[in-house]
């Protein structure tokens, strides 16, 4: 059994455990999709991702039998960017030729734009997979047209690995339905005719820790499937993800901060919290509001000051908010970061 703790993509951390059972279906539908996109056991990955506590884990497997079977790799942390850190992985890209990439949605998003402003080129890798974040249409063409590559988008999370993904026909997302129950609410009040829908999840193989009907905060747009997929599978599927939109959050020194900078590692640190928001109003100035039980106590104020200061510098401003709930914005989505600081 293997003890985790969720991302935070809704806004509050949850500690749960994992049967070996469920660990092994996990990462058969990881290496499924992976499959899908064209990866080959030996390929060399590139990764522009967002979350430390992935990073150290990939460390600790990256040992002379896992680089022989699984492929090296090459990392960028999407987590803060710099001029040169990208540039440092232009050199290391130009040198190591990764044969996938594999990065938050956003995040890349992001770091090929810093990368064409700066007049940047990387070798075409033979597929790109994103997850984590949302994949806007604009953002696929923009990354597949900066990368010369096709997108295989998947929506996934911490305490399901992959939930749903795209084949090569890219005609919507197949949900990993073999393990995974998806239940949709649509949502009423949305101008836009298709079904955005909120979505439910029961956990189908984790005896150690039952997941039922569990709503991690997303919206979906659900599938009428009238037309099968050309790939013939029969799985289930999902049009696309309509939520986890987290903005970037500026700071003065011109570096750029995500949301996993900050919920990543130190927020599940912190007791009593039980939902939060950060919302940038000046470039200088977070506003956080905190919903809080009792647990919440001096050193879960210090802790909180202290891991906002080191992750936004000590020139930002930080104010920190008590409230008695925090509601979600009309599509509903919970955004936990909102920057309100124009480019």
């Amino acid at each position: 059994m293997t003890e985790s703790v969720s991302g935070g993509t809704s806004g509050s951390s949850l500690s749960y455990y994992l049967s070996r059972h469920r660990v092994d279906f996990k990462t058969a539908g990881t290496v499924r999709h992976n499959l899908w996109a064209s990866y080959r056991i030996g390929d060399k990955l590139a990764t522009v991702w967002g979350a430390p506590a992935d990073f150290q884990i990939h460390k600790n497997l990256k040992t002379k039998v896992r680089d022989l079977f699984w492929g090296r790799s090459i990392d960028f942390d999407s987590n803060i960017l710099t001029d040169e850190a990208v540039r440092k992985f232009c050199r290391e890209w130009d040198k190591f030729r990764p044969d996938i990439l594999v990065a938050y949605a956003g995040g890349l998003d992001f770091f090929v734009k810093r990368a064409r402003d700066m007049k940047l080129s990387f070798a075409p890798p033979r597929a790109i997979i994103t997850s984590a974040e949302i994949l806007t249409q604009e953002a696929r063409n923009n990354i597949e047209d900066f990368f010369e590559a096709k997108i295989f988008n998947r929506y996934g999370c911490r305490e399901f690995s992959v939930i749903a993904s795209e084949c090569r026909y890219h005609n919507g997302l197949h949900i990993n339905a073999e393990t995974l129950l998806l239940e949709f609410e649509p949502i009423d009040e949305l101008a836009d005719k298709r079904k955005h829908c909120r979505v439910f999840i029961t956990d189908l193989e984790n005896v150690a820790f039952p997941f039922i009907r569990y709503e991690l905060g997303d919206v979906v747009i659900a599938s009428d499937e009238k037309t099968p997929c050309p790939c013939g599978r029969g799985l289930p599927r999902i049009d696309e993800v309509g939520g986890r939109v987290m903005d970037y959050l500026k700071l003065p020194n011109g570096r750029y901060a995500s949301f996993t900078a900050i919920t990543s590692t130190f927020f599940p640190t912190v007791r009593g919290i039980i939902k939060s928001r950060i919302i940038q109003k000046k470039i200088d100035k977070i506003l956080v509001q905190i919903v809080k039980n009792n647990d919440f106590d001096e050193e879960s104020y210090s802790r909180l000051r202290q891991g906002l200061a080191r992750v936004l510098g000590d020139t930002v401003e930080i104010e920190l908010e008590f409230l008695e709930d925090i509601s979600r914005e009309k599509s509903g989505k919970y955004r936990f970061v909102i920057s309100e600081v124009a480019e």
